[in-house]
């Protein structure tokens, strides 16, 4: 399943697992939200609270470049796009635990150019 993160300049592929996460998450598309960022994170709160039970074996803390992860304690979609203070061989590392959801295939380097503040969307198309 695809869906895409659009800036006023770019359109970013995500593709997403096939997962009852995943289809939560495409839900509640489409939305404008304003970026956050920490690092080569970028944090895309959503707009509503996902109702889903989620297995404590599915969280995660070591992720790789061009990650797409759900944060449950934040309600938000993270984007990992380089390394941070946190990491392990040269590869980001959360501070939280996220669920996997998905990954940018391509244009990861376009993830740079998203500035804090910045106003988003994630549409399915």
């Amino acid at each position: 399943m695809e869906i895409f993160l659009k800036t006023e300049e770019h359109k970013i592929s995500i593709v997403l697992k096939n997962s009852a996460l995943a289809d939560h998450i495409c839900g509640v598309l489409p939305f404008k939200i304003t970026a956050s960022l920490w690092e080569k994170e970028i944090y895309l709160e959503l707009p509503s609270k996902l109702d889903i039970n989620i297995d404590e074996q599915a969280f995660a803390i070591e992720v790789e470049t061009g990650t797409v992860a759900y944060w449950l304690e934040g309600n938000c979609l993270c984007v990992f796009f380089g390394p941070n203070l946190i990491k392990v061989n040269h590869e980001p590392f959360s501070s939280r635990k996220v669920i996997v959801v998905g990954k940018v295939e391509n244009s990861i380097h376009l993830l740079d150019t998203i500035k804090a503040h910045q106003l988003v969307e994630i549409v399915k198309n």
